[in-house]
């Protein structure tokens, strides 16, 4: 993936409900060469979408400060194929 794109990717960051199945984020770590990192909680888009939607209408259920969302639980799948060249 990184020579295709000509962009170094060190991880890939997933959600949605597919990333619950552990062989295809192996494959997809195997496949790219590259940690595939998924949440604990593998809806983040649809949480993200509600935490914006209550933020806008003045609901404070949520601390939207940065450095309380960087404590998420993951889940990282390392390549275990060696890569070639």
């Amino acid at each position: 993936m990184n020579e295709d794109s000509g962009i170094p990717l060190k991880s890939l960051q997933v959600d949605g409900g597919m990333t619950v199945n552990k062989l295809l984020m192996q494959l997809q770590a195997d496949l790219m060469g590259i940690n595939v990192v998924r949440p604990s909680m593998t809806e983040t888009t649809a949480l993200g979408a509600a935490m914006a939607a209550g933020a806008a209408k003045g609901v404070d259920v949520w601390d939207l400060d940065p450095k309380n969302l960087a404590t998420i639980a993951t889940d990282t799948f390392v390549p275990s194929i060696p890569q070639k060249g």
